[in-house]
């Protein structure tokens, strides 16, 4: 232990944190570190369990801590910057009937889902600026959703989307998606003109329908066909592989 905190042992909670090195740099310190372990210690002997709680903790016990560690005890600058601090809670804001635009955004990472298309509604209408924010605010909320799954959560068509980077980012993906998939569909195509043409050459000429249910295959089972045709050495054999792997 060092030795300042093991000189502080002996001594009352307060010396105890004032004892223990801060280690932040000492350029543009507002708070000192003592307060803010003081003020963690006695929210977390009270339950709080998150930051929000102990954000509400000093709130409410901001008088008391003032009066109760007096001017020698709390710095001159502290003291001047809790009481130029204006409390704002979410829950209590986004529980009032109207807001300006930016009030309402600021009620987003809180607002029950029910409750969030009317604010984006609300927030949109007069500043459709905000879309991009709204968004980003929803996708750091709701991490586990899809993009998809947000716009169905704001209730926001997607025509509003055509000129914001989201939008944009939606449009590439899709371009890539969609590339993806021709691709894929492409290679099963190659794949199902190779199989049939020896198969032909195995089996004898197949029907309309027998080369349809090959074309129709996706591209893992017409390479594993590819593979059984080796051994086929007539069309019942072909008939029995498309029974057992296509129902």
């Amino acid at each position: 232990m060092p030795e300042a905190l093991s000189a502080a042992t002996d001594l009352d909670l307060i010396s105890f944190l004032r004892a223990i090195p801060d280690p932040r740099m000492q350029r543009g310190i507002r708070i000192p570190a003592w307060y803010l372990l003081l003020v963690a210690v006695l929210g977390i002997l009270s339950h709080c369990q998150s930051l929000r709680d102990l954000e509400r903790f000093a709130e409410r016990h901001h008088s008391m801590l003032t009066e109760a560690l007096g001017p020698a005890q709390l710095p001159q600058q502290l003291q001047s910057f809790l009481d130029g601090v204006h409390w704002l809670s979410l829950e209590e804001l986004s529980q009032q009937a109207e807001h300006k635009p930016i009030l309402t955004l600021l009620t987003l990472p809180v607002l029950p889902k029910p409750d969030i298309p009317g604010a984006t509604k609300q927030i949109l209408e007069p500043r459709p600026d905000l879309l991009d924010t709204v968004l980003s605010i929803q996708g750091q909320r709701f991490p586990h959703l899809t993009r998809e799954e947000i716009m169905a959560l704001i209730n926001l068509p997607t025509d509003h989307l055509r000129d914001t980077r989201f939008g944009q980012e939606l449009l590439a993906e899709g371009r890539l998606e969609g590339r993806l998939e021709g691709e894929a569909r492409g290679r099963a195509a190659e794949a199902a003109a190779m199989a049939i043409r020896q198969l032909s050459r195995r089996c004898g000429p197949l029907s309309e329908a027998t080369s349809a249910r090959i074309q129709a295959l996706p591209l893992q089972q017409l390479e594993a066909l590819a593979d059984a045709l080796l051994d086929f050495s007539g069309p019942g054999d072909l008939a029995d592989w498309l029974v057992d792997h296509t129902g």
